[in-house]
């Protein structure tokens, strides 16, 4: 799913290239989807994916939190078999946005 959320920004902004949205490999430390400066002007979130059938909301929004480099804001995007992709950050940010 990663590499899928990376696709999608890449193709939302078509001027950013793959060196600028990546996904990590399953496993590693930090974010899950990096992002280089020109990217995160654009979308200043950090990403946490999960594809899981049962998910413990607080403790992957604890985690994406933990992993969010100052400057941006955390956010968890989800989704389980045969369900759409959905996306979760903080209110206060939705209404910035």
């Amino acid at each position: 799913m990663q590499q899928k959320v990376a696709a999608s920004i890449r193709e939302a902004f078509p001027h950013l290239n793959d060196d600028d949205c990546f996904s990590t490999s399953m496993g590693a430390h930090g974010e899950d989807v990096r992002l280089s400066t020109a990217a995160r002007e654009v979308v200043p979130l950090s990403i946490e994916c999960k594809c899981v059938e049962k998910i413990n909301i607080w403790g992957c929004l604890e985690q994406a939190s933990k992993n969010t480099p100052q400057g941006a804001s955390p956010c968890l995007v989800f989704t389980r078999n045969h369900s759409p992709v959905w996306a979760v950050v903080s209110w206060d940010l939705l209404i910035d946005l």
